[in-house]
Parts: C-alpha cells; sequence; structure tokens
C-alpha cells in the first residue's frame, strides 16, 4: 500500500519531467514502431545509441499500438518499481519477518526519492530494479530464469550483476543452473543480432564511455559507489546489515543482497560510474539492501532507522528542487538551434549538432542531429573532419565538451562557423574558459523574423 502511495506522489511531482537520455530511448521507439529501424531519427545510419534494447522493444510496441510513448515509459516505470517492492514486502514475510518490520520496510522504501526519481524518468531503471529483485527471490527456476534472460536485454551490466544473482539464489537454496544456461543464450541471442543489425558486438554507448583507460574509470567508480550510496540512503541502514544474526532466516536476507551489490559495484569500477545524480545505477540495489538491513533496525536500532528516514527526506527535497538534465531544457534548446537554421540557412531539413540529444531528437523528429557525446553517432573520424565532410547548420558546445571535442573557437573559426551568440558562464574552470556558444555557418545569410530573433535573444541571455 505505502509504495503505491507513494509511486502516485512522485508521479505528481515529477509530472513535467523526464531526464534527457530518455529522450534518446523515445525517438528509438519511435522510429521502430513507425517502420524505420534502429535509428534515432529518419537522416541517420543504424547505430545502437541506446543501452536497452528490450525497453527500446516494449515502448515500441505502445507506440505502434497508439500509446504515448513518454506516458507508457512512465507508468510502466513506476508499476515494475511498485512490484519490485511487493515483491521485497514477500521476501521479508517469507523469512520470518513479523508486521511491524514489513512496515518499517515499506516506509523507507517509500521514502526513497532516488528510486522512484528514476523510475518515472523515461528510462529503464524500473523494469531493470524488478528484473533483480525477481531473479533473486522467485523460487520457479524457469521463471526466474526467463526473469534474469530478460536483464541481460535491459543493460549492458547485466552479466556481471547476474553473477551476483546466481550466488544470492543460491544462498537461498535456489536452483542456478539452469539460469546460468538461459543467460548465455541470452547473451548469444543478443551479441548475434547485434552483429547482423549494426555491424558491432558493443552498444555505442559503451564505446563511447569506456574510451578513458580502466584505472581511470575504477577511480571515477569509487567515487561514484561512495556518493551514491549516500544519495540512496544506504550509509544509514549500514548497521541494520551488522546486526541481522540475531534471526536466521532474515539473516539470509543479506546472503541474498550483498551478492548483488558487490557485483553492482564491480560493474561501476569498470563503467565509471555515471554523470547522473542519485545513483541511477545503484537504484536496483535499494529494494534487497533494504530488506536486508531494516528488519534488524525496527528490534535493535530505532535510532538509526529514524535517521535513515530522515535522510532520505532530506534527499528527496533535493530530488524534487533539482532532478537532473531535463528533456525539456534539451528540446528548448534545439526549438532555437532548429529555428534559427532553418531561417538563416533555409535549410529544409536543418542539420544540428550538440552534446545532449534526448530532446532535440524526441522533441524535433524530422531534423538531422549530430551528438558530440557519440552516444547516437558512430565515431569514425576526429570531430573536425567529421564536421568537415557533413557540416551542421547550427552547433552548440560549452566547456567539458569543447575539451573532449576539440572544437575550440579556433578550430570552428576554420571550419567555417561564426559564433551567434555567447551564454553567460555557468560556476566551474571549463564554463569559464569555454563559456556556452551557439555557432552558424558563416554562408548562412538568411535574415530571422523579429520573433525568431526574440527567442534567440532570450535564450543566449540566460546562463546553462
Amino acid at each position: 500500500m505505502l509504495p503505491v502511495v507513494s509511486a502516485a506522489v512522485w508521479t505528481a511531482v515529477l509530472w513535467g519531467w523526464f531526464v534527457d537520455d530518455a529522450g534518446i530511448v523515445f525517438s528509438y521507439a519511435r522510429s521502430l514502431a513507425e517502420g524505420l529501424g534502429p535509428v534515432p531519427h529518419p537522416y541517420s545510419p543504424p547505430v545502437e545509441g541506446y543501452s536497452d534494447p528490450l525497453w527500446v522493444a516494449v515502448l515500441a510496441v505502445a507506440g505502434r499500438l497508439g500509446i504515448p510513448i513518454d506516458l507508457a515509459a512512465r507508468f510502466m516505470g513506476v508499476g515494475c518499481m511498485v512490484l519490485a517492492c511487493g515483491l521485497i514486502d514477500r521476501a521479508v514475510r517469507r523469512h520470518g519477518g513479523s508486521v511491524v518490520q514489513r512496515w518499517a520496510v515499506a516506509v523507507t522504501l517509500s521514502l526513497s526519492g532516488p528510486i522512484w526519481l528514476w523510475a518515472s524518468s523515461g528510462l529503464e531503471s524500473g523494469p531493470w530494479t524488478l528484473a533483480i529483485v525477481a531473479a533473486v527471490f522467485i523460487r520457479p527456476p524457469l521463471l526466474a530464469t526467463l526473469v534474469a534472460m530478460a536483464a541481460v536485454w535491459l543493460r549492458p551490466e547485466a552479466p556481471l550483476v547476474l553473477l551476483g544473482v546466481m550466488a544470492a539464489r543460491h544462498r537461498l537454496g535456489h536452483d542456478v543452473r539452469t539460469m546460468l544456461l538461459g543467460i548465455v543464450v541470452a547473451l548469444v541471442g543478443q551479441f548475434s543480432l547485434r552483429a547482423i543489425t549494426f555491424g558491432s558486438w558493443w552498444p555505442q554507448t559503451a564505446t563511447a564511455k569506456l574510451h578513458t583507460p580502466l584505472w581511470t574509470r575504477a577511480m571515477r567508480g569509487m567515487v561514484y559507489i561512495g556518493v551514491s550510496s549516500l544519495w540512496l540512503g544506504l550509509l544509514p541502514l549500514t548497521p541494520g546489515w551488522i546486526r541481522q544474526d540475531g534471526h536466521p532466516r532474515l539473516h539470509r536476507l543479506i546472503h541474498a543482497a550483498v551478492p548483488v551489490a558487490l557485483t553492482t559495484g564491480m560493474a561501476m569500477l569498470y563503467m565509471g560510474g555515471d554523470w547522473m545524480r542519485y545513483g541511477r545505477f545503484g537504484v536496483a540495489l535499494v529494494p534487497l539492501l533494504v530488506a536486508a538491513a531494516v528488519p534488524a533496525l525496527v528490534t535493535r536500532g530505532r535510532a538509526w532507522l529514524a535517521a535513515a528516514w530522515l535522510f532520505s527526506l532530506v534527499i528527496s527535497v533535493d530530488v524534487m528542487r533539482r532532478p537532473p538534465l531535463p528533456l525539456a531544457i534539451v528540446a528548448e534548446a534545439a526549438d532555437v538551434m532548429v529555428t534559427t537554421a532553418r531561417a538563416r540557412c533555409e535549410a529544409d531539413v536543418p542539420h544540428i549538432a550538440l552534446p545532449d540529444v534526448g530532446g532535440a531528437l524526441w522533441k524535433n523528429p524530422r531534423v538531422d542531429v549530430t551528438d558530440l557525446a557519440r552516444l547516437t553517432t558512430a565515431p569514425d573520424a576526429a570531430w573536425p573532419a567529421v564536421l568537415a565532410s557533413h557540416p551542421p547548420h547550427v552547433l552548440l558546445v560549452h566547456g567539458p565538451w569543447v575539451r573532449r571535442t576539440g572544437l575550440t573557437p579556433e578550430v570552428l573559426n576554420e571550419l567555417g562557423y561564426d559564433a551567434l551568440c555567447i551564454r553567460p558562464p555557468a560556476p566551474g574552470p571549463s564554463e569559464e574558459h569555454f563559456p556556452t556558444t551557439l555557432y552558424v555557418l558563416s554562408r548562412c545569410n538568411g535574415a530571422s523574423t523579429p520573433s525568431e530573433e526574440t527567442a534567440l535573444q532570450t535564450w543566449c541571455a540566460r546562463p546553462r
């Protein structure tokens, strides 16, 4: 009951928000629903710019049925998180948890703002959480295997995380042989389909993120794990994992949570974490770790439990105040760029380039978008050479991406771009050196209407 109430509240609070990366997923799903294939927009070759193929396919089916893709993503994501909470309640009950302990688990899950944030985001966090929790606790081997196979198609780090899932099932006395075979079959099928469709074994998102040395990624992953533990409110629950030994049956919930936590941490060390706040990649762990920690705190550590609830409330307020990069903000920037390209360059099919593309793709489906983050754009050459061969009409860069792409003002000037406007710099040394700048091709000499010019100047006057 409590997670359902929490889900309704958070859905209302976050109704106008999707994280920008969800726009990429929505755009691929729309292309599939329209029969264009796995492309981010009609002018792109097939590039696997998403990391959750099963989620894209499910949303494509929704789009094909006439259901709005973004709403389908929100309600299915939140619904999956609610079901995961239900499975946790069932597991606590089966392992001897009292009514009071189950209430405490439900309250803790309901107060965890980040899990509802990411369930509502449009990404695969809700289904991924449900898949991990179900793969651990569902007893019938065949059903648990099917869930694990679905998890393989939901996240690229699934094979590593599922090693922890199988270890957890083994500690709970469940069969793992069928699951291991199913995971291997799912992996072979995924790699084969990817090679046939995209000519690559790895998704473009992984290629873009794994370009840095392993040691650097591991260091970033350590920071991400530590900060995510704070965001997800896990540190105040730590004493509960230590005090669980007084109840042998409930103690087995630690056996279910810890292996999955370890393999998830190993995945983060390899991937280097993520820039998104509030522990996106640790969300699936929260129900498992709450089930492992909270029951003990009810009897021997209520002060710690109260601290965890208070901490969760503080984090939830922060989530409401500043959720990660909203899709609408990127869409607004793309609208300005598209309007400028159509007016000044007289382009029937505007070609724009920017480092965050979710809102641009989703809200402008008939626009050629070059992704400077290279999540949806194959890295076939250095950026100056790419832009020289296929120059965008309008281009947007800011501090960190100037350094990553090498597209400094001098380089862009040589490529034939003029600075259209420079936004007031945001805090930080990167922005001070390279503030957000909008560029237009020098040869574009069309005239904007007064309303278009006003919209451009209004957008340019605001800091990033």
